[in-house]
């Protein structure tokens, strides 16, 4: 657990965080995949995909499977991603509640 003192430390925190979105963008950019002809070979919205590529919607159980057959990144890198990414949020969170409680 890492722990946020300051509300610079907090800062960086939330600038170099990375959600599993990063590492589908960057496959789909390397691949020269839109995220809307990803969305239709997985079946989801492009809204949807787009929205976990911004790290605003959870990648499920289902979802990584889906992604796995679609670009070939196992679903568990997927699901270990993911729950990385907000383990990470929540103590950035937590932080912000306690640096607000100090102040």
């Amino acid at each position: 657990m890492t722990i946020y003192r300051t509300e610079k430390d907090k800062a960086i925190a939330r600038e170099i965080i990375s959600c599993p979105g990063d590492t589908l963008a960057e496959h789909l950019e390397f691949t020269g995949m839109t995220s809307a002809q990803l969305a239709e070979w997985i079946s989801l919205s492009q809204k949807n995909v787009n929205e976990i590529i911004q790290g605003k919607a959870k990648i499920s159980s289902e979802i990584a499977i889906q992604l796995e057959r679609a670009v070939g990144i196992p679903a568990d890198l997927w699901m270990e991603l993911e729950h990385r990414y907000r383990i990470k949020i929540k103590e950035i969170k937590d932080a912000e509640i306690l640096l607000d409680i100090n102040r």
